[in-house]
């Protein structure tokens, strides 16, 4: 079924940003689009594999692609680390062990810290009978829950484009 007037190239990058993506990146937009990018992605290899749990594998310049290069690999970088700061992603080494020289990133993505905003912020209007808002319920179950994550998977550590370590992401 088409869904647009238009016939586009069925190869051709589409990336949508919706508003609520923007208001729970705290109005960064690399990482509204990089949402978007690992949802899609996720929801292709959950109906593919029927995994809950699933490794995506992109480099910088792929992920840059998938966002048709509206940003440049360092807002991406820093984008990346912002998802995993807020916990809606994490970035691991290739899990094959005999893959370790392997510098492509593995993102492990969680859609139910996602749903937890989407749930609190737009159904919680007031504030609740603690006093509190829902933005600051919302931070308080961003930084408390620790998703669920494949062990045995080391986290990497990026160089900044000097080749100094700028942390870990």
């Amino acid at each position: 079924m088409r869904s647009s007037c238009i016939n586009w190239p069925k190869e051709d990058s589409l990336i949508s940003i919706r508003q609520s993506q923007i208001d729970l990146c705290e109005g960064n937009k690399c990482a509204a689009a990089l949402i978007n990018f690992f949802e899609r992605y996720h929801k292709i290899k959950i109906q593919e594999d029927g995994s809950k749990l699933c490794i995506q594998n992109y480099t910088e310049k792929q992920l840059k692609v998938g966002i048709v290069g509206l940003y440049g690999e360092k807002t991406i970088r820093l984008a990346l680390r912002y998802l995993e700061e807020r916990k809606i992603i994490k970035i691991c080494r290739n899990p094959s062990s005999r893959l370790k020289s392997d510098q492509t990133h593995h993102f492990q993505f969680y859609p139910e810290i996602i749903n937890n905003y989407l749930s609190l912020c737009y159904t919680v209007k007031k504030p609740d009978a603690s006093g509190q808002s829902a933005r600051s319920v919302i931070e308080d179950t961003l930084r408390q829950k620790e998703p669920e994550t494949l062990s045995g998977i080391d986290t990497v550590k990026v160089p900044d484009r000097r080749g100094k370590s700028a942390g870990s992401i």
